[in-house]
């Protein structure tokens, strides 16, 4: 098989691997399933009986979901013991998010139950979370959340577990794991970066080339786009909602003459604008767009969030 990883279509804006959509068609479809078990194996650590057969939603349920703009893109497995996964990447931090999480995990143990069944039949449920931001202020990269006592150093159970990886920690020398390739991988934001990550890696190299692949599908790139402006313009009718109450108080501020006052409600104006648009999921650089601050400036307000 040819490993090598051909260039997208010249001109075209890149899809990268995190983006939602493209990942999920990627990893959710049954016939990559070789893809998705040397992705999970070295980042969950679950035994070899695990991956010895995974089952996933047929490709034409991916398809429909795909489809409608307002869902959550994830990819769901159920390995050959019984274990329920749930993978999602998020690429920008929302209000809620753990919530979320715990969510999703309490929902895949509950949808285990039925009547006359004891609580011995649940499987474990695992959440993964991929992040394109930082989520908890330390040098760590992956993080395994369970039931747990911090003070006793006692675990009561790991039915749920929730993983998180957060891909701007990932550092830029190998750290010898198979984890780093592929997060290097799905990190990649260009062409070139998506190849060194796969030169390695056969696997990777082989999710490299449907990356190329769907970025040179017309159609595809119409459903990514249409999905990307739908929440764009989402967010712009609620941002024109808010700024309308703020530019109420500006106008009041501005007839009283405060010069000092109404600068001063200018910056945080813009300030709570762009806040609120990074809860939305806008990018740094249509927040700057959007509202006049620096991207460093909003960057900032990322990492505050």
């Amino acid at each position: 098989m040819d490993t090598s990883t051909p260039n997208p279509t010249p001109g075209r804006p890149f899809v990268p691997p995190r983006s939602d959509l493209l990942f999920k068609t990627i990893f959710g479809d049954e016939r990559n399933t070789d893809l998705l078990v040397g992705f999970l194996q070295p980042v969950l650590g679950l035994p070899d009986e695990d991956w010895a057969q995974l089952a996933l939603p047929d490709t034409h349920t991916l398809t429909r979901q795909a489809d409608d703009k307002t869902a959550v893109l994830d990819v769901k497995v159920t390995t050959a013991t019984g274990r329920h996964i749930d993978i999602e990447v998020q690429l920008f931090p929302t209000r809620d998010l753990a919530a979320r999480l715990v969510y999703y995990t309490s929902t895949m143990v509950v949808s285990q139950m039925s009547r006359g069944q004891g609580y011995g039949s649940i499987n474990q449920a695992i959440c993964l979370l991929i992040t394109d931001f930082v989520m908890f202020d330390d040098e760590h990269r992956h993080h395994r959340f369970v039931h747990h006592d911090p003070d006793r150093h006692v675990t009561l159970s790991d039915l749920t577990a929730i993983h998180t990886l957060e891909l701007p920690k990932l550092t830029a020398i190998d750290d010898g794991t198979v984890e780093w390739q592929w997060l290097r991988f799905i990190a990649a934001r260009t062409p070139e970066e998506m190849t060194m990550a796969a030169a390695d890696n056969p696997q990777i190299a082989r999710a490299a080339t449907l990356v190329t692949h769907y970025n040179a599908d017309e159609q595809f790139r119409y459903e990514i786009e249409a999905r990307e402006r739908f929440f764009y313009d989402q967010a712009s009718r609620q941002l024109t909602a808010r700024l309308d109450g703020f530019d109420q108080g500006h106008a009041q501020g501005h007839a009283q003459g405060h010069a000092d006052g109404v600068e001063a409600g200018e910056r945080r104006k813009a300030v709570s604008v762009a806040r609120n648009a990074l809860s939305m999921g806008l990018s740094v650089e249509q927040v700057s767009e959007l509202t006049g601050l620096s991207t460093t400036e909003i960057a900032q307000l990322v990492q505050e969030l």
